[in-house]
């Protein structure tokens, strides 16, 4: 089975959190809210090699704001969408938080 790439994990997490007060949420919440939503391979689902905590997939949503993926900015704790859908704007680089959740 194929591994779920970061660009569709991204969508995913978007339509998880434009619903979302605020437009953001925890990692843990999206622990919880991610996999009602998609199927994840066996292979989503193995332990990351860097991050023995953790499930691939997990990795990914974390990489999303690492990455500086469209869109993501950390916020304590979590993750949060920048943009605004009404303007369909992208945020400047220098509009994303250098910190990451720890």
């Amino acid at each position: 089975m194929t591994r779920i790439t970061e660009a569709a994990m991204a969508t995913v997490v978007k339509a998880a959190l434009v619903r979302r007060p605020n437009k953001s949420a925890t990692f843990g919440q999206l622990r919880e809210i991610i996999p009602t939503k998609i199927r994840l391979s066996r292979a989503d689902r193995a332990k990351s090699p860097s991050r023995p905590a953790e499930e691939r997939w997990e990795q990914i949503v974390r990489n999303l704001v690492s990455h500086n993926h469209e869109g993501f900015v950390s916020v304590a704790g979590g993750i949060r969408l920048q943009w605004r859908a009404a303007h369909k704007s992208r945020p400047k680089a220098h509009e994303h938080e250098a910190r990451m959740a720890a």
